[in-house]
């Protein structure tokens, strides 16, 4: 299964990848050797893989995208503190069966993230690019969103004593936005454990934050070659009872998205 975004919350530890194989959807990013050049974390902002969109500086000295108090998670950094290169084996790596247009499957290997960062109070912010199968691309995009978070309901997660729950979600609002310009559909919904709700109906629950952006990306496979079109996909996740006090950090990161003209 794959790991896009976590985040532990009592004992709950939410892994949002566990939605994309039952939807069909695959988060994709190039290897370096298959990217355009000039990608990431350049002088004058980060740059996605496909060149597609981009990402303006909080601070440009540190070329920091989010306030310092997140740690960017997928991204080695070089001597004074600065991105420098990109996480791309191990948790950051996953594979999943991908069906073509003909019908065919295939299972492929994909970086999970395009960013990924993590807060000292267990919260994750993420930027990923999602390319969605062709049975998927005539869903109007209020419908794939509201889809998606309804997957969590009855899933199996992982807990941090190696147990597992079934789980519940519930879609607190679902509306549409712009992001950099392009329409986009944002869905915020809870996640609790259904044995420890039995319990204590005020048992922690997990709050999830996500948009999905119309916007002219495609991502290729790494293997065996061809692509997609793609969403830009971004998460804030975080305890419920803690949502309020960084939803500005994810508004603040929506608000310097761009897009290229294509």
């Amino acid at each position: 299964m794959g790991h896009l975004p976590t985040a532990a919350h009592g004992r709950i530890v939410v892994d949002m990848t566990r939605c994309w194989p039952r939807l069909g959807i695959a988060i994709l990013l190039f290897t370096s050797g298959c990217a355009s050049a000039g990608w990431g974390f350049t002088d004058g902002g980060f740059v996605g893989k496909n060149q597609g969109y981009g990402i303006s500086y909080l601070e440009t000295s540190t070329h920091s995208i989010v306030p310092p108090d997140w740690t960017l998670d997928n991204y080695f950094v070089d001597g004074k503190g600065k991105p420098d290169r990109e996480k791309d084996q191990g948790i950051y790596v996953d594979t999943m069966d991908w069906v073509d247009v003909t019908g065919r499957s295939t299972q492929v290997e994909y970086v999970i993230y395009d960013l990924k960062w993590r807060h000292g109070n267990g919260s994750t912010l993420a930027v990923c690019t999602v390319a969605v199968p062709a049975r998927h691309r005539n869903l109007r995009l209020s419908a794939f969103a509201e889809e998606w978070a309804n997957e969590y309901s009855g899933m199996q997660f992982s807990f941090k004593h190696g147990e597992a729950h079934r789980t519940a979600s519930k879609i607190v609002e679902s509306k549409a936005r712009q992001v950099g310009g392009r329409a986009a559909r944002e869905v915020t919904f809870d996640v609790v454990d259904v044995d420890q709700l039995h319990l204590d109906a005020n048992a922690p629950r997990t709050r999830i934050r996500a948009v999905f952006v119309q916007a002219p990306l495609a991502k290729e496979f790494l293997h065996p070659g061809g692509g997609a079109p793609a969403f830009l996909f971004v998460a804030y996740v975080s305890d419920q009872r803690k949502f309020d006090k960084r939803v500005d950090d994810y508004e603040g990161l929506l608000a310097r998205i761009h897009f290229d003209n294509r």
